[in-house]
Parts: C-alpha cells; structure tokens; sequence
C-alpha cells in the first residue's frame, strides 16, 4: 500500500494518516512502516539496519512452506514470499530488516 501511495503521489506520514483513520489501521501502520517516516525508530528511517532480519523472514516462510508440502497443501503465496526474500537476500540484504522489500521495489521503479 506504502509503495503504491507513493506512485500515485501520496507521501508516506499521508498515507499512515489515511490507514490510521480507516480499516487498515494496524499495529505495522502505526509503529512499523516499511516506509521512511515521522517515526525515527522505524528500520525504514535506520537503512533497515534494525529489526527482523530479512534472513529469519526467509527461514521462517520455509519452514511454513514446508509444513504445507508435508501435508499436500499448495501454498502459491507462501511459495512466492519465499522467492522474493530469497532474492533478497543474495542480493546482499539478509541482515537487513524485513520492510527492505519497500525499498528493492522503489529500486527497481527507478530504473
């Protein structure tokens, strides 16, 4: 949602605003934006040197995607948040926290 108010125009401490006065109000929207903003303590606002490592995000999605293989259940989401954070992380973003992705997707927007 971040990324795509951002396209559109709409800086991020707007967009927070917007969710935090809606239904899409979340504990991510208020405290843990993957975006740069007014927050100063977010990983967004430190180059994504704090918080939940983009590796453990990885570990983690594999071994819920392997849960879901053990008993015969597809899970296409799960099969392609692994495949980002894989990415990710050969490229050199492992020890970064896990709203990096916001920032691979501006990247790659602007080229």
């Amino acid at each position: 949602a971040m990324y795509t108010a951002k396209e559109f125009g709409i800086e991020p401490d707007q967009m927070n605003e917007i969710l935090n006065s809606s239904s899409g109000k979340s504990w991510v929207s208020e405290c843990y934006t993957p975006a740069p903003t007014k927050f100063r303590n977010v990983p967004a606002n430190n180059n994504y040197d704090i918080g939940y490592k983009s590796e453990l995000v990885l570990k983690d999605l594999k071994l819920a995607n392997g849960l879901f293989k053990s008993i015969n259940m597809n899970s296409e989401l799960g099969d392609r948040l692994e495949s980002l954070y894989e990415n990710l992380c050969q490229q050199g973003m492992s020890k970064k926290d896990l709203g990096v992705y916001y920032k691979s997707l501006q990247e790659r927007s602007s080229k």
